[in-house]
């Protein structure tokens, strides 16, 4: 299988952006629904939305992740 590297990469899934924060795409939907920074997925079609990553990071680079323990 070809490797994919992020700069081929422009629209993601809800279950690839979930995949990358660790949580399922229901946590990603309500996080759009709290209107709380997270970005708004673009939708293209009826029933295709996907979150335009490149936008976003061209935007407001991602912070690491820190756990709280």
């Amino acid at each position: 299988m070809a490797e994919t590297s992020l700069s081929s990469i422009s629209f993601l899934t809800a279950k690839q952006v979930a995949q990358i924060f660790g949580v399922t795409p229901k946590t990603i939907y309500a996080w759009v629904r709290a209107d709380r920074g997270f970005p708004k997925p673009v939708r293209q079609r009826k029933r295709y939305t996907r979150w335009d990553i490149l936008a976003e990071l061209n935007r407001r680079p991602l912070e690491p992740r820190t756990s709280e323990g």
